[in-house]
């Protein structure tokens, strides 16, 4: 009986540091989460103000385009430029990810 009661006592100690390793592990995975949550809320922010900054140069170049009335050449330029930073723009995007 005695024996009995040993062995029961060893599988409860033995189910208790496994609760215990399984509490850890629940744990560093819920902080890895958290930081994980805390970067993409940050990505998002900063994709949000590329992409104010890019609806302003547009508009800007919109406005350029519509009252200055520059000839062709320049607004295909301008238009190249918008491109360009709208590419730099995603690059940023895709390295902050």
């Amino acid at each position: 009986m005695k024996n009995s009661l040993n062995v029961l006592d060893e599988d409860i100690t033995k189910l208790e540091m496994n609760l215990s390793l399984l509490q850890t592990r629940h744990a560093a995975k819920a902080q890895t989460l958290n930081k994980h949550e805390f970067t993409l809320i940050h990505t998002s922010q900063k994709l949000l103000a590329l992409k104010i900054e890019l609806d302003d140069l547009k508009s800007s170049t919109d406005r350029a385009i519509t009252e200055e009335k520059i000839d062709n050449e320049d607004s295909e330029k301008l238009n190249k430029a918008v491109e360009a930073l709208k590419n730099q723009l995603l690059l940023r995007f895709i390295v902050l990810w």
